[in-house]
């Protein structure tokens, strides 16, 4: 049995269930600019396999045998909205053919702007003594990664690197604590207050700039930073605008 977690590939790749192959795939709408909503695909005849606890006056059908009283549909048309943002962009683009086409062409369009900026803050950050980036750096397998880029500084802890750059107008945030010791993070041998800094990039992301000056001033804050500063992992947005 294959569960795919694509929490982090589905608002950089077209995901296509059926080329997979998996029995499950899940995704969270709010990575792709939807509503804070957990979001679960399984192949038919698994699912219907499967027999949940539920209220006796529940549905035998699926999805209901699954979900107990009212769906939250607030989220699902918050949900709906964001995929039909995926096909505005690539209607945007010229493509008048059906509602997946258009999605198609909103993520060809989505990596090809992507991917090149992602290799910039790469190669920047490759740059910067002690920093080390947790995944793909190779340029000809650039297709093979997101453009979040995981990375850790020796001897500097995280919230140091934060409140640094957060003053350079870069933003960053300290999820909860839990993130820290996901199984990603422990697979490195990095969890809990070793846990990584991450930068990510979108297709709004405003030029080359957000990436060509996040190494700069990530070195900037490397040389000013302190080593006193409270421990956790921490995740970098988007780059602030001005109002």
């Amino acid at each position: 049995m294959v569960y795919v977690d694509a929490v982090q590939f589905a608002p950089h790749g077209l995901i296509d269930v059926q080329n997979l192959g998996c029995d499950f795939l899940i995704c969270s709408a709010y990575k792709f600019f939807g509503p804070h909503m957990g979001i679960l695909w399984g192949r038919l005849d698994v699912v219907d396999a499967l027999k949940p606890y539920k209220c006796r006056c529940s549905s035998n059908a699926l999805p209901e045998r699954f979900e107990l009283g009212t769906p939250q549909i607030e989220l699902m048309a918050g949900l709906s909205a964001a995929v039909d943002y995926l096909a505005e962009l690539g209607a945007a683009a010229g493509d008048q053919a059906s509602r997946r086409q258009k999605i198609t062409k909103a993520f060809e369009l989505s990596i090809a702007y992507e991917n090149p900026l992602a290799q910039r803050l790469i190669d920047g950050l490759s740059d910067i003594a002690g920093l080390t980036i947790h995944g793909i750096t190779d340029p000809k397998r650039i297709n093979e990664r997101v453009p979040t880029v995981s990375f850790t500084v020796q001897g500097i802890v995280p919230e140091a690197i934060v409140r640094q750059m957060n003053a350079e107008n870069i933003p960053m945030v300290r999820p909860q604590l839990r993130l820290g010791d996901c199984a990603p993070a422990r697979h490195s041998g990095r969890p809990g207050r070793r846990a990584h800094r991450h930068r990510s990039l979108q297709h709004f992301s405003r030029d080359r700039r957000d990436a060509g000056e996040c190494a700069p001033r990530c070195r900037h804050a490397e040389a000013g930073t302190i080593l006193s500063a409270p421990r956790g992992p921490i995740i970098a947005c988007g780059r602030r605008q001005n109002r």
